[in-house]
């Protein structure tokens, strides 16, 4: 019949009687394992060849391998198997061989699942449980199933289909349920979904009275939103004054008292310069004309003049342009830089604010150096508002050399008064 094995489980088997070569009938002892060589086939039931679970296995002595053969006595050997060269379910074929030692040995194997192993050769009894065999006697009783034995988890989707269930099963579950339709609903005699105005009094009455618990919503409505609905609309509301009070507004006649809105408009009224009028500022000004500086920069601006700016340059590099202004001496940069800058050209870039390649002037000797940019209003004009990065290269005319970024900071170009 062959070895009844268990998938998936390592086993050690008796092999033999393994047969001399030299007569063909002698059993054959004190073989060295490491000669032998093993292979397991396994066959397949799809209409493929067979194949291999161990390929040529050198046998090892006791403890030195995974297949140890170790000599029991009249040509009969212990074998080890691995759980992986048994890593199937079906027919199978061992073999054993020395070609220099032995006849070749062979056995079937039968590798069998693990519960229908244990089933058949794994039971302590010898035999399949009882339970199995009575299983046609209607042993498994609504008393043999433990109480949420059976869950929705159990179940494979969709095992249970309409044509599973007995008819008088779906009409027991259904005498459970409710049968009315929508219409029945609306049609039932003691509805009150058609007088919705005596619903909303219902509730109300309930709120206001049926609901006496203190900490209840309806003690809540009593003892504080009902009772000061009440008292308003019983005619001892506020009076116009006392709601000109709570708002803070002058008395209907008199003078505004302190911190209302009425003191507060009259004396915001009495700071707005003579100078706005009917929305506008006139040309004289007044408000601003205690700065001087001021009011001759917002006045020039609005009439195209020139204006000088200074110190447009912050101490951290950064820089501030105005639209529309002139700029000679003012963009200035004081530095100091070690190498020899004769020969050189210096250029201004910051593409976000319209600014490419600007040639700027050099001037000074090794060690310490100034840079002066200059703009005209047209130039101003046509920059872009708002924050830039900046830098400043300096190129060699001769060979073109480039030494980048000496001076990079921020660039803020503003609209300048009246452009």
């Amino acid at each position: 019949m062959g070895l009844i094995l268990k998938t998936n489980t390592a086993v050690r088997i008796t092999v033999g009687p393994f047969i001399s070569i030299t007569d063909g009938y002698t059993e054959k002892t004190g073989m060295t394992p490491s000669n032998l060589k093993l292979n397991i086939w396994k066959d397949m039931d799809d209409g493929s060849a067979p194949t291999k679970t161990a390929n040529d296995i050198s046998l090892t002595s006791s403890g030195g391998g995974a297949n140890d053969l170790v000599e029991l006595s009249n040509g009969y050997y212990d074998l080890e198997l691995t759980a992986t060269q048994l890593n199937f379910v079906g027919r199978g074929k061992l073999q054993i061989y020395d070609v220099d030692q032995v006849l070749p040995y062979w056995e079937d194997l039968f590798v069998l699942a693990g519960d229908v192993y244990n089933a058949l050769i794994g039971n302590a009894a010898g035999k399949i449980g009882a339970h199995v065999i009575s299983n046609a006697n209607n042993v498994l009783t609504a008393s043999a199933i433990a109480n949420g034995a059976i869950t929705s988890d159990k179940f494979a989707t969709d095992a249970i289909s309409a044509t599973s269930i007995a008819a008088a099963a779906v009409t027991k579950i259904q005498s459970g349920l409710s049968t009315l339709t929508a219409q029945n609903v609306w049609e039932y005699g003691t509805r009150t979904l058609s007088s919705f105005g005596s619903l909303i009094s219902t509730i109300w009455a309930t709120l206001t009275s049926g609901l006496t618990t203190e900490g209840s919503i309806g003690k809540h409505i009593v003892d504080n939103l009902d009772a000061a609905v009440s008292t308003v609309g019983g005619g001892t509301g506020l009076t116009a004054q006392e709601t000109r009070d709570a708002m803070q507004l002058a008395p209907t006649a008199g003078t505004p008292g302190e911190g209302s809105i009425d003191a507060v408009l009259a004396d915001l009224s009495s700071r707005i310069p003579a100078a706005l009028v009917d929305g506008k500022m006139e040309a004289n000004a007044t408000a601003i004309t205690d700065n001087a500086a001021i009011a001759a920069a917002v006045i020039a601006g609005m009439t195209g003049a020139t204006v000088t700016i200074t110190s447009p340059i912050y101490p951290t590099g950064d820089m501030l342009i105005l639209k529309g202004a002139d700029y000679t001496t003012q963009l200035t940069w004081a530095f100091t830089y070690a190498g020899d800058l004769t020969g050189y050209t210096a250029a201004m870039n910051s593409v976000g604010a319209g600014i490419v390649a600007k040639a700027v002037t050099i001037a000074g000797s090794a060690g310490a150096y100034t840079i002066t940019a200059t703009f005209t209003n047209a130039q101003t004009l046509a920059l872009i508002s708002g924050k830039y990065p900046y830098s400043i290269k300096f190129t060699k005319t001769a060979d073109s050399t480039v030494i980048p970024d000496v001076i990079e900071g921020q660039l803020t170009v503003r609209t300048f008064a009246g452009v």
